[in-house]
């Protein structure tokens, strides 16, 4: 049942990838801005310390995408994943037991080496 509703789950995931991706972009415009004001040298002591609280600012978009990034990796592997990966190995459990035929089976290990030939026993 709980496997209908993985695609919900997906909802948090991606939007904390937008999230992600407009902070770390937020930031960076942030941190763009404040080194033009450097470079063109418009500061001043007053305009100083706005500038390093820009620079703090932009740091904390950063701190702020990495924490969303962290939190949708973590839903993923949490939810999503576990019951990929569930779902893959018992698909590939029951292909492998009927897809093959029944020369090929081996009930027992010791039927591996006689049944091959390859195998001196």
């Amino acid at each position: 049942m709980i496997w209908k509703f993985r695609l919900i789950t997906l909802v948090p995931v991606v939007m904390s990838l937008f999230g992600s991706v407009s902070c770390f972009v937020i930031g960076t415009y942030a941190e763009i801005s404040v080194l033009s004001s450097v470079f063109q040298g418009h500061f001043t002591h007053t305009n100083s310390t706005l500038l390093i609280g820009k620079v703090v600012g932009g740091i904390d978009y950063y701190l702020i995408g990495i924490a969303l990034l962290i939190f949708g990796y973590g839903i993923y592997e949490l939810v999503i994943s576990a019951m990929v990966r569930e779902v893959f190995l018992r698909r590939a459990r029951s292909a492998w037991r009927s897809g093959n035929p029944r020369w090929m089976r081996m009930r027992k290990r010791s039927n591996c080496a006689s049944g091959s030939g390859l195998v001196p026993t």
